[in-house]
């Protein structure tokens, strides 16, 4: 029996540092017992990581199907169409040596001195806690780069906390009196 015409992806999971550990996991249904970050779903045939294909013979990765047969999963007009570029392009991915991305560039603070990266951690853990307790991803409580400006500036009052403009009023009542509390905290343990 020859297989379907349709077949469920599972999108491969890129976890960098700036991804959730909630909504992504959620989506798909699936559980993320380490907390991992999920940042990305891979829905395509990328090399480094494709997403998989699940067929009647098993799972298997999606680049790997379609070069099987090309006409039969892309399409024979798209094939036709698209096919001869599409294909030299892929082959030319797949000699060329790896891209160098660009340097990162420096935000002319350099890296955080230990005080400000306890700060940080602590604030980051307070963060997950809170995210998890109202069920949404942390980045929708305190986004990492608000979080690294209080660890920077260290506030000891709501009005210097206020100062650094990066909480709206509500989040400044809501959270302001927490964040005081764990910024002194972690300055009275370095």
């Amino acid at each position: 029996m020859p297989e379907p015409r349709l077949v469920k992806i599972r999108p491969a999971v890129q976890h960098y540092e700036w991804g959730g550990t909630q909504f992504l996991p959620a989506l798909l249904g699936a559980a993320n017992p380490g907390g991992r970050p999920w940042a990305e779903l891979w829905y395509g045939a990328h090399p480094k990581s494709p997403a998989l294909a699940g067929t009647a013979k098993g799972t298997v990765p999606l680049d790997a199907l379609i070069a099987q047969d090309p006409a039969r999963w892309l399409g024979a007009p798209s094939l036709e169409r698209f096919g001869p570029a599409l294909l030299e392009a892929i082959r030319r991915g797949r000699s060329a040596p790896l891209p160098q991305f660009p340097a990162r560039r420096s935000n002319g603070q350099g890296r955080p001195d230990p005080a400000v990266s306890a700060r940080y951690d602590r604030l980051r853990a307070w963060r997950a806690r809170r995210a998890e307790a109202r069920g949404v991803d942390p980045d929708i409580v305190l986004n990492n780069e608000a979080l690294m400006a209080i660890a920077r500036a260290c506030p000891t009052t709501l009005e210097a906390l206020a100062a650094l403009g990066i909480l709206r009023p509500w989040k400044l009542e809501e959270y302001g009196p927490e964040l005081l509390r764990i910024v002194a905290g972690a300055v009275a343990e370095v």
